[in-house]
């Protein structure tokens, strides 16, 4: 029979006194009637059924077998759980599906991809993350059919991360602004965390640079992490920034050197990426390809700034020194008016005469006068000419690195002056010396004439160039 159906079955007998009737259910109830009728079958009415017939001298009894075919009314699960949460790699089951029905049922699974298992056990070994999802047990028979689902969820750490954009090497100038997203595929579903180049950690999924810096520079990981396990990816960041500053060593910025020393070893350094180039120029605009600077043997021409460059492809700075070169004045003494040598009249003047020098430090100046006397000053003023005057002049021009001198001579010219001292001795009965003393400051030495008369004779002349006592004789 059919459950739901009905039953309608009459127990009668011949006997005498008349009998009675008893149904003897399956469950041993009874009940005193002679008509079993059931009007809808369930599947406990399942079973034998009893009649008696009876009566005081005895009784008969005759049984019915009734078979109750029936859908299942509902699964049974062993364990009972209907949901499952496990690892990647673990094992699901066993997990055994039954139910009451009539005939017996037949039992399938269906995994969460459509397969189909024709068993009433489920077991799955070394768990994949496509195995998560709804697993269907179903019974039936020919009557009917139930089912019952669990929902299996597999927790996987991720796989990879995903990088959005997918460039892992960036190469920016410094100001630009970055974002990457860091994702993955993971469950439970997965925290983020940024690890930046100075090893900070940062709990975000979205790596958000609005303006770099240089100091941003280098690598930066995404970890993506749940219980379960994790996964790391890492992006290169590149900054390119031109020079924040140069740096000198020595850090001097002032040098005051001798002529002839050496200059160096300058080194000139900046933080920059890409790596800076350098050039020094020099006071006349020649450039030195290199962070060094060195020169031998200075001149007082090297004299001046020197200016040290770094650039990039981004940007450059400069940084300058001034270089003072000291030196004495060698022979670069020079006179204003530019004679040195000078011939005048007694009683002229003698205008200014300015002694320069080119020197560093600045020059102190002495003139040195013919007697010796010296004057601390860079000016000759004589003024109006004597005869001492005549002879040479001395200009030393002198610094603490060294000094120099040059002359200048000075010649006095005088008118001839009268002889002094004039006298005359006999020195025979016809001769007669006559002697005087000459100027000896005269310029240039003046020549003497002398006149003389006798008795009997026109006048003689006896003459004397000596600039010197002077004697001439005379005879008749």
């Amino acid at each position: 029979m059919i459950e739901g159906r009905s039953i309608n079955v009459t127990c009668s007998a011949v006997c005498e006194p008349a009998c009675d009737f008893e149904w003897t259910y399956p469950s041993y109830t009874k009940h005193n009637i002679n008509i079993l009728q059931i009007e809808s079958l369930q599947g406990t009415d399942n079973g034998t059924y009893t009649c008696r017939a009876y009566n005081i001298l005895g009784y008969k009894e005759s049984a019915i077998m009734v078979t109750i075919n029936f859908a299942p009314k509902a699964i049974f699960l062993s364990p009972s759980n209907s949901n499952y949460t496990k690892k990647e790699g673990d094992t699901l089951g066993s997990i055994v599906c039954s139910a009451d029905c009539n005939p017996a049922c037949s039992f399938t699974w269906t995994y969460p991809d459509g397969t189909k298992q024709y068993n009433e056990s489920l077991i799955r070994y070394s768990l994949e993350k496509n195995h998560d999802g709804i697993y269907t047990c179903k019974g039936f028979n020919d009557v009917g059919y139930q089912e019952k689902k669990i929902t299996v969820s597999i927790n996987y750490s991720p796989d990879k991360i995903s990088l959005f954009p997918s460039i892992t090497n960036y190469t920016k100038s410094e100001g630009d602004s970055i974002s990457v997203e860091c994702s993955a595929v993971c469950e439970p579903s997965c925290d983020f965390e940024w690890t930046f180049p100075n090893y900070t950690k940062h709990n975000i999924k979205i790596l958000q640079i609005e303006s770099l810096q240089g100091t941003d520079n280098g690598t930066y990981t995404c970890r993506a992490y749940n219980k379960i396990g994790y996964k790391e990816s890492a992006i290169m960041v590149t900054i390119n920034y031109g020079p924040k500053a140069i740096v000198l060593s020595p850090s001097d910025f002032n040098y005051t050197k001798k002529e002839g020393d050496t200059l160096g070893n300058i080194v000139c350094s900046s933080e920059c990426n890409p790596a800076c180039s350098f050039t020094w120029a020099y006071p006349d605009g020649t450039k030195h390809y290199n962070a060094s600077l060195h020169r031998y043997q200075l001149q007082k021409n090297h004299e001046g700034i020197y200016t040290c460059k770094a650039f990039n492809i981004v940007g450059f700075k400069e940084e300058s020194i001034t270089v003072t070169i000291n030196y004495d004045p060698g022979n670069s003494i020079f006179f204003s008016p530019s004679n040195t040598n000078y011939v005048m009249m007694e009683g002229d003047t003698l205008g200014d005469i300015t002694c320069s020098a080119n020197c560093k430090p600045s020059c102190t100046f002495e003139w040195t006068y013919p007697n010796g006397t010296k004057y601390l000053d860079s000016t000759l003023g004589i003024g109006r000419l004597n005869r001492t005057h005549a002879g040479v002049y001395k200009c030393k021009g002198y610094n603490h690195i060294g000094s120099s001198e040059k002359t200048i001579t000075v010649a006095v010219n005088s008118l001839p002056t009268k002889a002094a001292k004039m006298t005359a001795i006999c020195t025979g009965s016809t001769a007669v010396s006559i002697a005087w003393i000459g100027d000896m400051t005269v310029f240039p030495k003046q020549n003497y004439e002398l006149h003389y008369r006798t008795s009997s004779k026109p006048s003689n002349c006896c003459r004397s160039s000596a600039n010197r006592s002077h004697l001439c004789c005379l005879r008749r």
